[in-house]
Parts: C-alpha cells; structure tokens; sequence
C-alpha cells in the first residue's frame, strides 16, 4: 500500500526535525507502509517565475505605515502570485488552477493523487501565531486537496499551540479546525496540545500520544547503570559515526559532562544570546563542571564563538543523528531550551535543565516525562537564572543515578506507547 509521508525532516540541519521524522518513518516502514515522502524543505518551497519571487517578497514585507487601500493592493499582488492564500480552500484552488504551469504543484498533486494515505508529521509547525506560519498553511492546504482527492489523512506527532509572543490566532485556529474534523486520524504529542483542540473536534478522533521519538528508546535501554561505563559504552558504539562533530573526539566525552545547547526562542536574539549564554558556561566553568557546546540546529550558531572562546568541545548540528542522541543521553545534565535534543537527552534517562522556547513545549515536556516539580528558566538566561540553574546541576550531580532511572522507566513507558498507537493505525491503513 502507498502512503504519502508528509513532513520527512532528514534534509534539515535539525536534530529535531531530523530525529522525530525518522523515528516515525520507521515505525510505518516496519508495517510495510511508506510509498513516498515529501521533506521538511518541500512546505516552505517557492515557485520560481519573476512575478512569483516579487510576489514572495513583497508577501514578507510589513507596511505598518501604509493606508488601508494601499495595504489591500500590496495584499493583491502578493496573493496573486503565492500558492498559499488566505485560506486553504483558496490555496487548494489555486495549485489545481496552476498546477500545469510548476512542477512542484504538478509533483504534489500527483503525489496525493498517487498514494492510498497520506500521513502528516504535523511536529512544530501548529504554532497558531500572527501572522500564520507558512509551513502550516502549506500543511492545511495540502489536507484540503487531499480531501477534494478523497484520500484519507492522519495527522500524527504535532504540537498545538498558541504562540507566546503574539497569542492564539483564531482565524488559523478555525481553519485547522476545519480541516483536522475530516482527518481519520489526529494524533498530538503532549497534553497541553490536547487540551486545545480536542473538545473542539469529533469524539474519539483526536489522542494524546507521546512524541515518536521516545520509540528510539530501544537503542538506549541496554545501558550500564553505572554512568561512567555507560558514558563509554554508548560513545564507543557510536565512533564510526563522529565524523562531524567539529572538535569532539570519544575519548573527551567519556566521563561526567554537561551539555550546553541554544533554544527555539533564544535563536532568535543572537546577540543577546551569546551574551547570556557565555556567563553561563564561564559559571559553569568556574565550578569545575566539564562543559559541551551542542549546536542541536543551524540557528544556534550563535553558541559557536563561546565554545571558540573557552576551547570546549563542540558537537554542529549536522553531526550523524545517532551520534549526537550518544552524546546527550550520556551527559550527567543536558541543558536546553530545545524540545526533541531534550527527549534524545532522555533517552538515556539524562536529567534535564529547561530554557523557554516559542511555544508550552518545554514545560510540557516535563509534565511528559514527570518531573516533580515543572520549571522553566528565561530563554535566555538572566544572571538570576544562571544562578538557580548552577544550583540544580549540583542537585542533580547528588542525586546520581536514581534521578536517571526515574527517567529512563518513564520513557520506557513511553515508548511502548507509541509504538502500540502507531502499530494500530498502521494497521487501520494496510
């Protein structure tokens, strides 16, 4: 049976995209069930006539100053040229009425067409912000021509979220809506994200299932618990694939070492950043804890220079998947305001210290993954911050490996979860 995979993140320089796709891939390749993918890099794509790139453009531009009239014109021309529009429904019309004239339009519809199913790994991108994000109109678009194709969708492993900067955007809201009431399936990976949306939609069609990733718990769960030969162990299985991991070598990694990455939120202030993250690592430092800088994705570039700055070890975002879960789930503390480097963290039951993202994501995840008592530091860190997070690392160092059992018989649970909800729809499917 064909089934179209949306949403495969093995093209981006993320471990997260590029973990949680493949972690789900696997589970339906393991049912026989994946015909076909379309990447992460295929929902933000752009058409490629003149008019289009200007239209692109323009469509980025904001015109706060500008009369209304002169607003609807610019919105005219933008919307002429873009394939996402407004709604999906217009979206929808549009690809059909110009599908001849791109390729990729042509390749998209050909592949709905094409497949018996279309599995949606919705992720990060339900993000209800203002204005609305791309990539998700592009999801809600492609469910309304799977619709009008009469080709059923699951839409598995997404957050759903207002966004902690501009709030819950309604309109979004009751477009998904619209469009996630026809799927056969709506699966969300944290109750947070469930509580948002599943009143609003038909009984029995929307759960709560734990994110894909916790299914990689399999390559973690044989692990020596003491943690300094499960240090090794885990980073010696793992040497053929260190390739590119800047400076990091097996033999600086064994031992006792925290893990320092950026954040979904912090990327976005560079800047400010790299100043609050390079008076954590010097507090680190300066009380003798072993430091790795981990770029867990491209935007955390900004960590480059601090880890210049004092020599540490440096793990890039492009280091093999497997690779750098070794790194994380063997550190004694992982400190991150990313959401899948935190479960590849905990695949290895390594306790984590939260920084705030663009969404409820890391706070929930602690509700997940239960922790006693859920807290979240600034994305990025104030002096006050770093204080308390020097505190919790040495908590953690005294509490050794009972805090690392609690966590790793937790996503023990978890995984069998997940594989149990995904081995059933796969099962609906073939």
């Amino acid at each position: 049976m064909s089934i179209l995979f949306v949403g495969h993140g093995i093209d981006k320089d993320n471990w997260g995209n590029r973990s949680t796709s493949m972690a789900l891939a696997q589970m339906l390749l393991d049912k026989g069930a994946v015909g076909d993918y379309l990447f992460s890099r295929e929902k933000s794509i752009r058409l490629g006539g003149l008019k289009e790139r200007v239209a692109g453009k323009l469509g980025r531009i904001r015109f706060p100053i500008c009369s209304a009239s002169i607003k609807r014109l610019l919105e005219g021309i933008t919307n002429a040229y873009r394939y996402i529009q407004t709604t999906p429904e217009e979206s929808a019309d549009w690809i059909l009425k110009n599908e001849q004239k791109f390729p990729f339009l042509k390749s998209l519809c050909d592949r709905i067409r094409g497949s018996a199913a279309i599995v949606v790994n919705g992720e990060g991108d339900m993000i209800f912000s203002t204005p609305p994000r791309q990539t998700f109109l592009f999801l809600l678009a492609l469910l309304e021509l799977a619709s009008r194709f009469g080709r059923p969708v699951y839409f598995v492993n997404s957050i759903a979220s207002s966004c902690p900067k501009t709030g819950l955007n309604e309109e979004t809201l009751k477009q998904a809506l619209r469009q996630l009431k026809r799927c056969s399936a709506v699966a969300l990976r944290d109750p947070v994200s469930y509580k948002l949306l599943h009143n609003s939609l038909p009984d029995g069609l929307c759960s709560y299932v734990p994110d894909a990733l916790f299914s990689w718990r399999r390559y973690f769960g044989n692990f020596d618990s003491n943690l300094a030969a499960a240090s090794k162990a885990g980073l010696e299985l793992m040497r053929p694939m260190l390739e590119h991991t800047q400076f990091a070598t097996v033999g600086k990694l064994t031992g006792d070492y925290v893990v320092v990455t950026g954040g979904s939120r912090a990327c976005r202030f560079p800047k400010q950043a790299r100043e609050s993250y390079e008076l954590l690592v010097r507090r680190l430092l300066a009380e003798r804890i072993t430091v790795v800088i981990s770029e867990s994705a491209g935007a955390d570039s900004f960590l480059r220079p601090i880890a210049r700055r004092f020599d540490l070890t440096y793990i890039g975002a492009n280091t093999p998947i497997l690779a750098a879960a070794a790194i994380v789930a063997n550190a004694r503390t992982f400190i991150t305001g990313r959401y899948h480097p935190a479960i590849l963290a905990s695949l290895g039951g390594t306790p984590c210290i939260f920084l705030g993202s663009n969404s409820h994501k890391t706070r929930s995840l602690q509700d997940v993954l239960g922790y006693d008592v859920p807290h979240e530091y600034g994305a990025i860190p104030s002096v006050d911050d770093i204080e308390g997070i020097i505190e919790d690392c040495q908590t953690i160092r005294n509490e050794g490996t009972m805090l690392r059992s609690r966590i790793a018989k937790t996503v023990d649970d978890l995984a069998l979860r997940v594989e149990g909800y995904y081995a059933s729809i796969t099962a609906g499917m073939l």
